[in-house]
């Protein structure tokens, strides 16, 4: 059978040049001389043009450059494909082809004649001895692959990169998506990311290398899904840890860095459309979006009516002295808009338009400002068909109960926008200013039918949702260099923020003749208004200092982040209410008539505050801290770094809600004050340039997150359970030890082999923790300790080296493999005594293949993505851990160039239609099949040759 797939490609791959040679009318060969201009190809267009390669992998080179030696003084850059036009007037003239870290070469005679354009393809070769000699502060473009492996071979730590062109070739849409590809990275709910088994507290989020906040109220990850591709120049997965990151490292950091300028004008375009079998052409529950919520801004009308009190709880004095009045209670009460059951729509195809435009003008002859504007506006309809039900323990066996199947309708719109601006003088200095801006607003649209085991009878469910999610960052950096002494320096602000606008819950019980009763209960016929803001700052600074073998390094940091939640509680009670009419559909039992106080035993409704005193809190978190590091190269095989950080922190939670109308009083804020010494120390051994070996160890910590520690309650419209954090969590603290060998035989290739181990003190987790319902509540426990252990296997090289006729296929693959056993107290009531950290899966897994023809603008990939079984909640009292099972997706892709600077790109995603599914014991609790997904993508790239 590979006998016979071997002589298919090694044919597919021969005709394919044959073809190219008897077009081209030239031999096929590394570095081909240009051809003669065609008889009526482009007309319009006189000078050269093509397209430059790497020779080895066949990836077109970003930014290369082709120059005139002689006659005017003009030269092009590549695009993002390696292609490019150089316009000049007919002559005959020679050109230098040039790329960093590769061999140049040059072309004599190369003539060009009027409305004709001369064809010059070019493959460049990598230079040995310009890897060597390259400025590692020079800039490079990190959108290619070459340059990122390149970056990854010299720098301090163990890191994995994923640049914008290598993302371009698969189906996806957002970071999340992208991220994993990157060996050891794992995606939980398509947004957060797991790093080496580890998420949410222990995997940090950096933009531009700054700590993001997160704008989810329930999570301590960022959610990736938020950033669009469109804007990202690659995805960094930092492993190993040195003393000028944030001490906040467990699993690894995510770094995200944004497009910057380019060299020369650039302007794109493109436009998505996509589907899937679960929801495009199906109906689906629909929560109406209106106006501007379609692109990602939530409109006013959803706001707190404005005859709702601001100064006290919406009750009558009963409740207490400061209540309101019958009159007001009631005027209350109609304020309110009564859409209680969703309707059914038709879904429609889902769909992006984004834009981009940027250039670099010299200002003088060593002066240079660039800059980059980017937008991206999209709507996605989704619909969700879930499976679920409960578990309880009969005679010590988990049997299933409260079996419910829940339909979600989804539509999603969000905006995007990116302003980069930066000033270059010389080499030795450099300042850029950055704006982000991302909106993002979701309605969702919930359905269930069960059976209630509390009820002992049949129910329905409505949930009617919007939430509205913003996050804005705002960067000012610098780079100085003054006699080999650098400094660096950066402040940022940023803010996120959330809300969820009047979220309606509905429950009706089913009776024997099958009418629905609407139940007049907590969680039904209940409004819940949240807003979140999170405002952070800050700044840092370093100044390193080269002597002889030895870079010495130190800085400092401080930021400061204030986050502010706020909820409030409305719930419609009834007064002697006859049943008869608990039969009516909310919209006509919540008429005006029905509304008022229960006077003289008269049947009525009454609207009434029930937020709860922990509805409010206010937190803050203040790091402080500075670090010294020390680079030593005493040989030219031999690198060591050694530093350490001292980081201070203060985390406050705090609050209590003046709404509230029950619930115990919270007491004082929960004050944390720690002083963290974080030493670390990294080895980098070289015995050949093109082979790295690397030792490292580091003590890093996990901060709880504002959510973790606030005693705020959350109910689970799918898992029917509340969520609730827990003010007495302590930090984490980690041992961390790496082990790494990489070799990199050739351009945009690499094969990895990466041992690690961890010891955790006092790590996170979330834990089942009562029984208030069926189902069991969660909240966050430190437990007393955990060991992880892990092996990463990578390997990216292209199929040419079996054969040259197979160059055109570049393959790939990664695994991680992880070992964790957590350590309980002796006291603990959790069911499992041996078992991995809550969130780990002990393998993930990634391969590829892709298949290239520059000259026909044809590209084809098939990518595979697989992780295996984790603990989604952790099970006390006899009650087993529920575990997400495996999960493998692979995905299609086709692109074809167009011409005139367009493409098509065809692709598919999750094509073997899997399903995400948890297991509690031997019962399936929950099955959520997302679809097969298909989406096609035009797009359209201007370079504007340089003059």
């Amino acid at each position: 059978m590979k006998r016979a797939l071997l002589i298919t490609l090694i044919s597919f791959s021969a005709l394919a040049q044959t073809i190219d040679a008897t077009d081209a009318g030239v031999e096929d060969r590394p570095a081909p001389l240009p051809t003669a201009p065609a008889e009526g190809v482009k007309k319009k267009f006189t000078g050269v043009s093509g397209r430059i390669i790497d020779a080895r992998t066949g990836e077109g080179l970003i930014e290369a450059t082709v120059k005139v030696i002689n006659g005017p003084k003009k030269s092009a850059l590549t695009d993002l494909e390696g292609n490019f036009k150089l316009k000049l007037p007919p002559g005959t003239y020679e050109l230098r082809v040039f790329y960093e870290l590769y061999k140049a070469q040059k072309f004599g005679n190369v003539e060009v004649k009027a409305g004709a354009a001369t064809e010059l393809n070019v493959s460049l070769e990598r230079d040995a001895k310009a890897v060597q000699e390259v400025v590692v502060e020079a800039k490079v473009d990190k959108r290619n692959e070459t340059a990122l492996l390149n970056e990854r071979k010299k720098a301090v730590v163990a890191q994995d990169s994923l640049g914008a062109q290598a993302i371009a070739k698969t189906p996806d849409s957002n970071a999340g998506d992208a991220v994993k590809r990157v060996v050891g990275a794992t995606l939980v709910d398509n947004k957060y990311v797991f790093i080496r088994g580890l998420g949410g507290r222990y995997t940090q989020t950096l933009l531009n290398s700054t700590l993001l906040p997160s704008p989810e109220p329930d999570e301590p990850s960022v959610p990736l899904d938020m950033f669009p591709v469109a804007l990202l120049s690659n995805l960094n997965v930092i492993k190993t840890y040195s003393a000028d990151l944030p001490a906040n490292f467990a699993g690894g950091s995510v770094t995200i860095d944004t497009n910057t300028f380019p060299a020369q004008l650039e302007a794109k375009v493109r436009l998505q459309v996509a589907g899937d079998t679960m929801t495009t052409g199906i109906k689906r529950p629909d929560e109406a979006m209106t106006g501007l919520e379609h692109i990602g801004f939530a409109s006013p009308s959803r706001a707190i009516p404005a005859a709702i009190p601001t100064d006290r709880p919406l009750a009558p004095a009963r409740i207490g002295s400061t209540g309101v009045t019958p009159e007001q209670q009631r005027e209350a009460a109609l304020a309110f808009d009564q859409r209680w059951t969703p309707p059914q729509l038709r879904a429609l195809p889902s769909g992006s338009l984004s834009a981009s435009l940027g250039n670099t003008h010299r200002l003088g002859n060593n002066v240079k400002l660039g800059y980059l504007l980017a937008a991206q506006v999209s709507r996605r309809e989704r619909r969700q068909l879930i499976d679920s039900q409960a578990v309880r323990l009969d005679e010590g066996v988990a049997t299933p109960i409260e079996p419910f199947q829940t339909e979600v309708g989804t539509v999603s719109g969000a905006t995007s926008l990116l302003a980069n601006a930066g000033l270059q003088v010389g080499s030795n200095h450099d300042i850029s200013a950055l704006g982000l801006y991302l909106w993002n607003a979701e309605s969702n649209a919930t359905a269930n039918y069960g059976f209630d085991q509390g009820q002992m009878a049949y129910t329905t469910g409505h949930r009617s949702q919007l939430t509205s999610r913003q996050l804005f960052f705002n960067q000012l950096k610098g780079f100085h260099r003054v006699g080999g002494v650098e400094l660096k320096w950066q402040g940022n602000y940023s803010r996120v923020n959330r809300e969820e606008p009047d979220v309606r819950d509905l429950r009706q019980l089913v009776d024997d003749e099958g009418r629905k009763l609407i139940r007049f209960q907590p969680n039904s016929l209940e409004r819940f208004f949240l807003t979140l803001n999170e405002d952070s700052g800050g700044g840092t600074a370093s100044l390193a200092v080269p002597w002889r073998s030895w870079r010495f390094e130190a800085g400092g940091l401080g930021q400061y982040s204030a986050r502010n939640f706020d909820g409030r509680r409305f719930r419609n009670l009834d007064w002697n209410l006859d049943t008869s009419l608990q039969t009516l559909q909310p919209e006509a039992l919540l008429v005006p008539e029905r509304f008022g106080p229960p006077v003289n035993a008269e049947q009525q409704i009454t609207l009434e505050e029930t937020t709860l005193t922990y509805d409010r809190y206010t937190a803050s978190l203040a790091v402080y801290g500075g670090y010294g590091q020390v680079d030593w190269r005493p040989l030219t095989w031999l690198r060591a770094i050694a530093g350490v950080r001292l980081e201070g922190s203060t985390q406050t939670v705090g609050g209590g809600s003046p709404f509230a109308t029950s619930g115990a009083p919270l007491g004082a804020p929960v004050t944390r004050n720690y002083l963290d010494v974080v030493p670390t120390a990294n080895v980098v051994l070289s015995p050949r340039d093109d082979f790295n070996v690397r030792l490292a160890y580091a003590y890093t910590l996990a901060r709880p997150s504002f959510r973790e520690l606030a005693p705020f309650l959350f109910y689970d419209m799918v898992r029917r359970r509340n969520v609730s954090g827990n003010p007495e969590l302590l930090n984490t603290r980690i041992h961390n030890v790496d082990a790494r060998a990489e070799w990199f035989p050739g351009a945009g290739e690499v094969i990895a082999f990466s041992a690690f181990a961890k010891q955790f003190e006092r790590p996170i987790e979330r834990v089942i923790y009562g029984t208030s319902n069926a189902v069991g509540d969660v909240s966050f426990r430190n437990a007393e300790g955990a060991t992880l252990l892990g092996l990463e296997l990578e390997a990216r090289t292209t199929l040419g080296r079996i054969h040259q006729v197979l160059q055109p296929f570049a393959v790939g693959a990664n695994v991680s493999l992880i070992y964790s056993q957590i350590q309980l107290d002796p006291n603990s009531p959790q069911t499992n005594r041996t078992r991995p950290l809550q969130g780990q899966s002990p393998y993930a897994a990634n391969a590829f293949i892709t298949w290239t023809h520059p000259t026909w603008g044809t590209e084809a990939g098939v990518f595979y993505n697989v992780y295996g079984p984790r603990i989604s909640d952790v099970g006390i009292n006899g009650l087993p851990d529920v575990i997400e099972q495996p999960f493998h997706r692979l995905d299609l892709t086709v692109a074809q160039r167009l011409g005139a600077g367009f493409q098509l790109k065809l692709a598919a995603s999750n094509v073997l239609n899997q399903a995400v599914r948890l297991r509690q014991g031997d019962v399936e609790v929950l099955t959520n099949p997302p679809g097969v997904q298909v989406l096609g993508t035009l797009s359209w790239n201007f370079n504007e040759e340089r003059k």
